[in-house]
């Protein structure tokens, strides 16, 4: 009948993760496309953040052997993307900070 193996609960919550966030940044660029006057600059970014994890998140239901690179290439965008952030977001702190 299924000889599948049974799916480790790492894979089911990658495949969450991917899914969550894909619509969340599909949302955020949304946004920032409606909101930001150069768009070219926005376009890397809803790459990396949007096509790159629906296409993981494709690669781990099919249990496709790329599957599992692709959703490790996304996790690590994904988390590149945000140390970026806190980084800009803590800079901006320290200047700001630093007018007192």
């Amino acid at each position: 009948m299924n000889d599948k193996p049974a799916r480790p609960l790492s894979v089911w919550i990658t495949q969450g993760i991917l899914l969550l966030s894909a619509l969340l940044f599909t949302v955020l660029c949304a946004i920032s496309f409606a909101y930001e006057s150069n768009r070219s600059s926005q376009i890397l970014y809803s790459v990396l953040l949007v096509v790159l994890p629906v296409i993981a998140f494709a690669g781990l239901i099919t249990r496709a052997a790329w599957g599992r690179g692709a959703a490790t290439l996304a996790l690590l965008c994904m988390w590149a993307f945000q140390l970026k952030t806190l980084w800009v977001w803590g800079t901006w702190v320290d200047d700001f900070l630093e007018t007192f």
